[in-house]
């Protein structure tokens, strides 16, 4: 098998992250030290002489602020390496979902389901359609896909052909699944 395009920009992502770690590493031991440093103030700070009207920081100024930018970097190369771990345990999902990936054909064939039909019923030739108010309107949804579970009709098939059976003057579907069984049904008997 060739590698895929994909597989090929993984290596070199790999490949970078694999350099990438010592230097986070340093850079997050750096940081620590520093900041183990600059606590913002330093022991001469009462009477420094500076005028606070100039543009430049004090000394305490200064520390906080360095004090800043090294805690956003620390924080910010955590949150990339949470980043990073949640991406790749993504990845890994979404490969792992797409080799159990089956097409629906092939899961039919596999698992040997029936679909919902309701061919040989009576009115199973009047097509059903939804939210019609048409008393003459059929039972059958030729759309359906559904898992065959009773009679060789989903379950909202087979009581919409009931239904139909009953007002149209046929064996309520009930009457014929007792019968069969050798049951006697109290219902439209």
């Amino acid at each position: 098998m060739t590698e895929h395009h994909i597989q090929r920009k993984l290596r070199q992502v790999a490949e970078a992250l694999a350099c990438t770690v010592p230097l986070v590493g340093n850079a997050l031991g750096h940081i620590q030290d520093e900041l183990a440093l600059t606590d913002g103030y330093k022991s001469t700070t009462i009477g420094d002489g500076g005028s606070r009207s100039t543009a430049e920081l004090t000394v305490v100024e200064a520390a906080v602020h360095a004090r800043y930018e090294m805690t956003s970097r620390r924080e910010q190369l955590r949150d990339d390496v949470e980043a990073l771990t949640q991406i790749a345990n993504s990845l890994r999902e979404v490969a792992l979902g797409a080799l159990r990936y089956r097409t629906p054909q092939a899961l039919l064939e596999a698992s040997h389901v029936t679909l919902c039909s309701g061919k040989g019923k009576p009115g199973d030739d009047v097509p059903w359609i939804p939210h019609s108010r048409d008393p003459d309107n059929g039972w059958r949804d030729t759309e359906c896909r559904r898992e065959a579970v009773r009679d060789g009709m989903c379950g909202a098939c087979w009581k919409r052909a009931d239904r139909w059976a009953r007002e149209h003057g046929f064996r309520s579907m009930v009457t014929v699944e007792a019968a069969d069984y050798g049951y006697r049904s109290a219902v439209n008997l």
